[in-house]
């Protein structure tokens, strides 16, 4: 596979420069929420990597997650299948090829005892299924999984429980768990990493910690089917736990990435493993340290996919990809199949969009080309006057600008000798047309005339300059009218202000509220701050409930709301709302108990409580051989919905099935505070009939059938 490679790199033109292997970090519309102690796994046959479960929040009992998300390169999309597994975090998950199956196992849900889970798990691209083998590990967390490709085995290794850190090895063929006993074995771990090298066909095992506080590992271990074996390197990954790793096939190299030191600090380390090393690697860009992330390679696009983990601060959602990025060279760099769109060179002028250039192709002389429509718009070009930047400088027309306002009379300046004066400029109250939109230039702009000939114009602080009394420094009249453009109405005029709002009483529209700006919305008179009813005239301003609300806009007319509180915004306020919390703007109440029918649960129903004397009976309905007959707490089903209850939870009430006469005693004494309701449903051939609907239309549901 390396002489592949080679041989593919010396086919490339001379002089052309490859992209670096790099993290990038990607910025999908939709994502999942900020979790940690996720598992994640590449599902070949669809081409999707596959997140699962997690927690947020942390700390014990807090925040587990059981959602199902794809990623394909491009966004994340939500799965919804029927069957889930529980929410569980910090389980193991790998892709089984042979099988096109994404296996899950274990994981801990709650923190607490017997919340390790040993149950395995199946994702088929659709829906998940849960296996039940003869045999199966433990349950734990923390453990580490891989797929051994050329064995067709999912293996795993250690983890912990509350027996402590486990160093057993299993492997899964697809129907069931077999425990492994090699000679030689790894020291008990978790929170360790594994990874499958499909060129040398092993599993690799790196680090992690034991039961003993502080006791991490820096060991690394291969797995050939067989046995473990150790591996002796001088060059090692520092001690760390929760970290991630995954196989880059592209590459040929198992990658490492993030984790927890010793120091209490999470690491952004990259590190590869060839076989025979560790090498740590620098990429330019880097994901923040973290713990407890998922990482998957996604083998088409040759990409390792990184997802969330935890930080101090807290739980992340960011989505990362370590792979070959962009350069501007005309080349497919990170292998998506597309050569972006501003490395190709549309108009045929020898120049590109993207810069600086670094590649080889035939007929390309540079980058930074800023208009790839036209061929006449390139770098180095001689620049015209036309308002266009032709030569790609971020300049236009240098050269054509006589007052140095940056514009010029080809691009649109009206007055090229003064500086004050071009397209775009702030429009000064100098009696110019400073920012050249008039095309009759140069009259006046608008606001900086003198319509009524006062001397002052709108943009010097004029008010209305349709009235030549009006103005900065007019005399102040009573006349409801800001004469002198100061911002106060009549606020000179001798005589009482009984509110101090220095608009005399003699036109002061609420001559006991303060309002200096005499703001009547409603035209009514009134000002806005004594008017009851603000936006509706209502000069009488009637207020039959005497909630400060006129009744012309009152919610409730009849009744005190002076709030005028309306939750289900049906224009009835919850004052006198016979149904507060549904919507009902026709109020229809068809059994005329106050409760509106979009909320009246109980219609429709028999009800019987302790003051009724005498026996209701039913008139038996043609075509039904018996009935099936429900008695049930009113307060269970305002307070439920539900219509059979169950006699177990609710005392009062009860099932009679298949009965020939359906009556009702009102012996049960249900209580003077308590009442009960009666259905009755028909049955023909052993099915029952429906419950029926109550007065808003809705169906009855059956919650608690007659078996």
């Amino acid at each position: 596979m390396r002489s592949l490679v080679l041989a593919f790199a010396l086919l490339m033109p001379a002089g052309v420069l490859h992209a670096q292997i790099d993290w990038n970090q990607r910025a999908p519309a939709v994502s999942p929420s900020a979790r940690f102690g996720h598992a994640m796994a590449y599902d070949s046959a669809h081409g999707r990597v596959v997140l699962f479960g997690g927690v947020y929040g942390g700390g014990p009992g807090g925040g587990e997650l059981n959602d199902t998300w794809e990623w394909d390169g491009t966004t994340w999309a939500q799965r919804t299948p029927v069957t889930s597994p529980p929410a569980r975090n910090r389980h193991a998950m790998a892709y089984d090829a042979g099988r096109g199956r994404v296996v899950m196992f274990g994981g801990v849900q709650n923190y607490g005892p017997g919340g390790y889970l040993c149950d395995t798990w199946e994702w088929d691209g659709n829906t998940w299924v849960q296996k039940f083998p003869t045999m199966s590990p433990p349950g734990r967390m923390e453990a580490g999984i891989a797929y051994d490709s050329a064995r067709g085995r999912v293996v795993l290794f250690g983890g912990r429980n509350l027996s402590g850190s486990l160093a057993d090895t299993w492997e899964w063929d697809g129907i069931t768990w077999v425990q492994r006993s090699p000679v030689t074995s790894p020291p008990d771990r978790h929170s360790h990493s594994m990874a499958y090298d499909s060129v040398r066909g092993r599993v690799v095992i790196f680090g992690g910690a034991n039961w003993t506080p502080g006791a991490y590992l820096t060991d690394t271990w291969e797995w050939d089917g067989t046995t473990w074996v150790q591996i002796i390197t001088s060059s090692i990954p520092s001690v760390r736990v929760h970290f991630s790793m995954a196989y880059h096939a592209a590459r040929e190299r198992v990658m490492l990435f993030g984790g927890l030191m010793v120091s209490g600090s999470n690491s952004s380390e990259t590190w590869d493993w060839d076989g025979i090393k560790w090498v740590q690697v620098a990429p330019i860009l880097s994901p923040a340290g973290r713990e407890y992330q998922a990482m998957a390679y996604d083998s088409v696009r040759q990409r390792t996919v990184l997802f969330g983990g935890i930080v101090p601060a807290g739980e992340l959602a960011d989505t990362w990809e370590y792979g070959r990025a962009e350069v501007c060279n005309g080349i497919d760099d990170n292998a998506d199949g597309v050569i972006p769109d501003n490395e190709v060179d549309h108009d045929g002028d020898g120049y590109v969009a993207c810069g600086p250039w670094v590649g080889g192709t035939p007929g390309v002389l540079g980058g930074g080309d800023c208009d790839e429509t036209n061929p006449a718009i390139h770098p180095g070009v001689a620049e015209v006057c036309n308002g266009i930047d032709e030569n790609c400088d971020s300049t236009i027309d240098e050269g054509f600008d006589e007052d140095g306002d940056g514009s010029t009379v080809c691009s649109g300046d009206c007055a090229d000798l003064d500086s004050v004066t071009y397209p775009g400029a702030a429009q000064l109250c100098d009696g110019k047309n400073n920012d050249c939109l008039d095309p009759t230039w140069p009259t006046v702009a608008a606001n900086e005339a003198d319509a009524d000939g006062d001397g002052s114009r709108i943009c010097a602080g004029d008010c209305n300059d349709n009235n030549s009394g009006v103005r900065p420094g007019a005399p102040e009249i009573c006349d409801g009218i800001d004469d002198n453009c100061n911002g106060q109405i009549d606020e000179d005029l001798a005589g009482v202000d009984s509110d101090g709002d220095a608009v005399h009483n003699a036109c002061d529209n609420c001559r006991f509220s303060y309002n200096p700006a005499q703001q009547d919305t409603d035209h009514d008179g009134l000002g806005n701050a004594c008017d009851n009813c603000i936006t509706v005239p209502n000069p009488g301003q009637a207020d039959l409930d005497a909630d400060q609300r006129g009744d012309i806009c009152d919610n409730c007319p009849s009744s005190y709301n002076p709030f005028q509180d309306d939750f289900d915004s049906d224009s009835f306020g919850d004052a006198c709302d016979n149904c507060i919390y549904d919507s009902n703007p026709g109020q229809s109440d068809i059994d005329s108990d106050y409760e509106g029918d979009v909320c009246d649960l109980n219609d429709g129903l028999i009800i019987v409580t302790l003051l009724d004397q005498s026996t209701v009976n039913w008139q038996l309905e043609q075509g039904f051989q018996a009935f099936n007959e429900y008695r049930g707490s009113i307060a269970v089903l305002r307070q439920s919905g539900l219509y059979t209850q169950d006699p177990i939870s609710t005392p009062l009430a009860e099932r009679n099935c298949y009965v020939f006469d359906p009556f009702v005693v009102d012996g049960l004494n249900p209580g003077l505070d308590q009442a009960v309701f009666y259905l009755v449903t028909g049955m023909s051939g052993g099915a029952e009939s429906s419950l029926g609907t109550n007065s808003a239309g809705s169906q009855r549901v059956n919650s608690n059938p007659c078996p």
